[in-house]
């Protein structure tokens, strides 16, 4: 095959997790060198097999601090990374100082050659650094950068889930997701992805996301469900590569080429996530030819049956909507919150709900003598090889729950009556919305936020710029036009949250379901279906 059609077979990529380590190499080892001539053999290597947008980095020390410059010369975009760790095992400063000065740097026609700078990796998933203290450091670069030069760090989704307010503080928002070590099986593994990263978009106030690693290995060790072999590792590549492109979602697939010295930290299948093997060799499976069509893409969601029924009787029934594989990989777990405590449901000894073949569940909840007093029920979807926390009258649900689920839904007795509606946009051409709160004392120190459900996604209203609707203290009434959207008018499910005029709503674009924290935040809430 001549070099033309070689270059015109090549896989297409958005972006590489790149490291330039021969087999025998290591980050970190005073004993090894690498120059800047396999550093540019290793990107032309890769760019010869692979047709690649950009590349995002992990040091900028010990000469990786040359990739930038030679990654700018091929035409690639580039997201260079400052590793950091323990503050006092570490040479953070170091780090630091050579990202920013790569950052100031410009090629010979002037351009910079530093797209993102990524201010540490997984920082707070290895409790290197406090979340004040990785803050201070992403300041601390972003003070002394050219402002063309976009700042971020890189988390797993959890990692943002638990802290927030770390979004405010980026330019753009870079989230690991692996279903492989979520133990999820590859036949769910995008589905898991869809889900996680439709939550990142919820909560990141309208910032970019990209998944700044994602893949799966092609050998070693089983993790739950996720088995890592040659037919995995290429199945979930190809419908990855299709759900994204479909989707337009900017990624780094991690990585470019097996890095034998991953072993030492995760055993046999840490040296096989490349498409590339340690040579250079694009693996079996991972061609242009093989290129599957696009998923659905469809949410999956819990479709609760009779949500008064649940609540009186405690008889909780309905289906899962879009659940793959007839159910057979997942289960639900079930929880009720009595007296400001949650209880696992329906027992401690059975504390995992099935789903039927025809992705439906029906069970009886309510197991115990207060049960018909709780005041919520949380229903989450979750992998069958998850085992959901065992509650015995705890105050909150715990964060794994929420990071480890595909959705869920919480219900609130409260919800039920103290939000009436006057006018409801699905009943009328206007699209305006209505109504009252009921037994609220002090209106002005509340506001309302709205989401509206358009085919799989969720969607902030009115605007994005006006996200919350004001209350009336006159009579604690509201009115708005809701409908402000093209295809507002084909919505099937409206959400009302009342909530604190402190708490501000997340922005919400096309997420398969509503965040947590609005459940969790809002005084009540009511949906209604069209």
């Amino acid at each position: 095959m001549g070099n033309e059609e070689e270059r015109e077979n090549r896989i297409q990529l958005k972006g590489f997790c790149f490291s330039p380590y021969l087999e025998g190499q290591s980050p970190g080892n005073p004993n090894q060198q690498w120059n800047e001539s396999q550093i540019e053999n290793r990107l032309i290597e890769m760019t010869k097999r692979c047709q690649v947008e950009g590349i995002r980095t992990y040091g900028s020390s010990n000469e990786l601090q040359s990739i930038s410059f030679i990654a700018k010369r091929l035409g690639l975009r580039t997201s260079i990374g400052a590793w950091l760790s323990i503050p006092s095992k570490s040479n953070n400063d170091l780090e630091l100082n050579q990202l920013i000065q790569q950052c100031n740097q410009r090629d010979e026609r002037g351009n910079l050659i530093v797209d993102v700078a990524i201010v540490g990796n997984e920082v707070l998933l290895r409790k290197d650094l406090t979340i004040d203290e990785l803050i201070k450091c992403i300041q601390f670069v972003r003070d002394r950068i050219p402002h063309q030069v976009q700042i971020t760090t890189a988390e797993p989704y959890g990692m943002y889930y638990k802290y927030p307010q770390l979004i405010q503080h980026l330019d753009l928002v870079y989230v690991h997701i692996y279903a492989y070590w979520d133990q999820i099986n590859v036949q769910s593994a995008i589905h898991h992805t869809q889900s996680h990263f439709n939550k990142m978009v919820s909560i990141s106030n309208g910032k970019k996301v990209v998944i700044a690693e994602i893949g799966w290995p092609s050998a070693g060790e089983k993790h739950g469900e996720a088995s890592p072999n040659q037919k995995n590792a290429s199945q979930f590549f190809q419908e990855f590569l299709a759900w994204s492109n479909k989707n337009g979602i900017e990624y780094f697939y991690f990585e470019a080429f097996d890095e034998g010295w991953k072993v030492a930290h995760e055993g046999e299948r840490g040296a096989h996530w490349g498409v590339m093997d340690s040579t250079g060799s694009l693996k079996e499976g991972f061609s242009l030819q093989d290129e599957k069509e696009p998923i659905s893409g469809q949410s999956i969601s819990i479709q609760i049956s009779n949500i008064q029924q649940v609540l009186d009787e405690g008889k909780l029934q309905g289906t899962i909507k879009n659940l793959p594989n007839d159910g057979k990989d997942y289960s639900l777990a079930c929880f009720i919150k009595v007296d400001s405590h949650w209880w696992t449901k329906p027992t401690f000894e059975s504390p995992c709900i099935p789903i039927y073949q025809s992705r439906s569940f029906n069970v009886q909840i309510y197991t115990g003598e207060g049960d018909v007093n709780s005041s919520e029920i949380g229903v989450f979807l979750v992998p069958s090889s998850f085992s959901p926390p065992l509650a015995g009258g705890i105050e909150s649900l715990p964060d794994s729950l929420f990071h480890s689920s595909i959705c869920y839904e919480v219900i609130h007795r409260e919800s039920l009556n103290e939000i009436d509606i006057h006018e409801s946009p699905f009943s009328l051409s206007s699209g305006n919305l209505s109504g009252t709160i009921r037994s609220l004392s002090n209106a002005l120190q509340y506001h309302l936020a709205v989401f509206i459900k358009v085919g799989d996604g969720w969607w902030t209203k009115p605007t994005f710029v006006h996200p919350v609707l004001f209350i009336n203290p006159q009579n604690n009434s509201f009115s708005a036009p809701i409908f402000t959207g093209p295809n507002d008018s084909t919505a099937s499910e409206l959400a009302i949250f009342l909530l604190s005029k402190d708490c501000l709503p997340p922005k919400v674009a096309g997420s398969s379901h509503l965040p947590h924290e609005l459940f969790e935040q809002c005084k009540t809430h009511r949906i209604i279906h069209s």
